[in-house]
């Protein structure tokens, strides 16, 4: 059997094995108490060193449903859950201690008791991301399109920001929203401001803009140009204040799913190409810092760091002094969840045995990851 250890290396208890789990969540801030294990409580890693001390994953559903999209925000998770028979969204406050014990409900109690049903009805709705009191996510159509909805979850009110339009890539950080939307033939950054009540659109251009991510009033997403005779995918970065543009990047290579926190920038690309030799490139996270001006491509930017090894990294995520991806190892398929200190550089594999694209997301010292 496996045991569990406190911080100072005390019992706490016997793991009887591993469950999978569609969707799991960490907790990186239990630091100085004892947690006892309840018998139904699962670890998928005893390992987990994201502040330097051993952690370990909490399911949040561990049924025979579908679970995707998950999100985080200050202890609230999101996520698009099939159990009805079509996605639906729920959410779960992992942060709740209803006993005042300062242990968090997700260690005492059963946890599929603690979902809240946000949607229902015969259309699906997806691609939730959560940000303080707000949810946003797509209201699917039966044609495939679908309305952006945002739901207040302290007056439990929720209603519609967009037409109805071939919509993804749905975000929300503070009182802005943000999705890729078509629009005249392509696909452009629209936005909406919960402080003045309007949506605009971001972008005007010929190419594709897609992944929209927010912080403040700074916004980054990926363009693809599909003009050349070579596709061609850059990241680019707006001040929602003045709506001045800039380029993080403008090469050759493939650049996607950028993410933004304060003065750090990180995506995935294309730019070591096929290091494995078995035919496709090998994708690599990147992570720089545009300097204290907060503009890109001023002279002041630098380099924080980049995943290493010969697994292939995708979609970081940003939050405080973290960043976190999935990676895959297509020669052992084996694939995990990375993170990196931004302060140090320093990369630490926090899951290891993720059966797929874990798409982990990370608000503070929390990270939420599907398990497949």
């Amino acid at each position: 059997n496996t045991i569990a250890l406190d911080m100072n290396g005390n019992y706490l208890g016997d793991i009887i094995g591993k469950k999978k789990a569609f969707l799991t969540f960490m907790h990186a801030g239990q630091k100085n108490i004892s947690i006892p294990l309840p018998a139904r409580s699962t670890l998928e890693d005893m390992r987990v060193t994201l502040t330097g001390i051993e952690l370990g994953w909490v399911p949040v559903r561990t049924d025979a449903y579908i679970q995707r999209d998950a999100d985080i925000s200050d202890g609230t998770a999101v996520w698009a859950d099939y159990r009805s028979g079509n996605y639906d969204i729920y959410m779960r406050n992992m942060s709740a201690d209803e006993n005042r014990n300062s242990v968090p409900d997700i260690f005492e109690m059963p946890f599929q008791n603690r979902d809240v049903q946000l949607t229902a009805g015969v259309n699906s709705q997806g691609i939730p991301s959560v940000s303080g009191e707000i949810i946003a996510w797509k209201n699917f159509t039966p044609d495939g399109r679908g309305q952006v909805f945002l739901y207040n979850t302290i007056n439990k009110t929720s209603w519609s920001i967009s037409p109805i339009a071939s919509l993804s890539d749905i975000t929300i950080s503070g009182s802005i929203a943000a999705w890729s939307q078509e629009s005249g033939g392509n696909r452009e950054i629209f936005a909406y401001s919960l402080l003045n009540k309007t949506t605009w659109q971001v972008t005007h251009t010929p190419d594709n803009e897609y992944h929209p991510s927010v912080w403040k009033d700074r916004m980054v997403w990926h363009s693809q140009n599909i003009s050349l005779s070579s596709e061609r995918s850059n990241i680019v970065f707006c001040n929602l204040t003045t709506g001045e543009k800039y380029n993080v990047t403008s090469d050759s290579y493939l650049e996607f799913n950028p993410s933004i926190w304060g003065n750090y920038i990180a995506w995935h690309d294309n730019s070591r190409g096929d290091v494995t030799g078995d035919g496709v490139d090998d994708e690599i996270v990147k992570v720089i810092n545009i300097g204290p001006d907060g503009i890109p491509g001023t002279g002041d930017d630098f380099k924080v760091g980049e995943s290493q090894g010969w697994e292939s990294a995708f979609n970081p995520s940003l939050s405080s002094q973290w960043a976190v991806w999935y990676y895959h190892n297509r020669t052992t398929d084996m694939w995990g969840t990375m993170a990196m200190n931004l302060t140090t550089g320093r990369i630490e594999r926090i899951s290891s045995d993720d059966g797929g694209d874990s798409q982990p997301q990370i608000s503070g010292s929390e990270v939420i990851r599907m398990d497949k």
